[in-house]
């Protein structure tokens, strides 16, 4: 997973995005109140539903990529294999790193900044 800076002093993150609604969920916060219990009825769900998931990610279900600037989704694409998904992150963090742009899927990355 790719963090990090660009030129400008702006941080960057391209990353996976595993299990989007359990991003809502701080599991570690729950404690033992009756929030806790509430939280845990929520998640119950989730945690029946997870081998699933997974079998099929396995099969073939797009991973979806995100692009972070300063903790802002800038950009997210859905890109099947976990290898393609692992060359496209590598493609945009690299993109992002020459122009400062996300590149388009498949496109060389291009320097767009004037020279000084």
């Amino acid at each position: 997973m790719p963090e990090f800076k660009d030129t400008d002093g702006v941080r960057w993150r391209v990353h996976r995005r595993w299990m989007p609604l359990l991003d809502y969920l701080d599991m570690l916060n729950w404690g033992t109140n009756w929030f806790g219990v509430v939280m845990f009825v929520v998640a119950l769900p989730f945690l029946l539903v997870w081998p699933f998931w997974a079998l099929g990610k396995v099969f073939g279900v797009p991973w979806k990529v995100v692009v972070t600037r300063d903790g802002e989704d800038v950009a997210t694409e859905k890109i099947a294999g976990w290898r393609a998904s692992g060359r496209r992150i590598a493609e945009i963090a690299d993109g992002i790193k020459v122009s400062g742009a996300v590149p388009a899927p498949g496109s060389p990355p291009q320097d767009l900044r004037p020279y000084a």
